[in-house]
């Protein structure tokens, strides 16, 4: 396989993974009152540190995965907003 062919499946799987995320969250926002709550907390808890076990997580750790997470959201917002002018 070539470094296109690569490219393509990656796209692809890309492609995949997110259309099916995408479809669990619109059932979960449709279905939930506080579903960004949930959405966020899922965020957050996904950028901490893989590399640590639940109880040696510390308050750094969630300040710098929020931080990682409206980092990653402000960067999405841009690219729409540059779309729409």
């Amino acid at each position: 396989m070539d470094d296109n062919d690569n490219i393509i499946k990656q796209r692809e799987a890309l492609l995949d993974g997110v259309n099916f995320i995408c479809s669990k969250l619109e059932k979960v926002h449709t279905n939930q009152k506080s579903s960004f709550f949930i959405i966020a907390q899922m965020l957050v808890t996904l950028a901490l540190p893989q590399n640590k076990k639940y109880n040696e997580i510390n308050a750094e750790d969630l300040f710098n995965a929020t931080d990682l997470v409206i980092n990653a959201l402000e960067d999405v917002l841009l690219k729409s907003n540059s779309k729409l002018n």
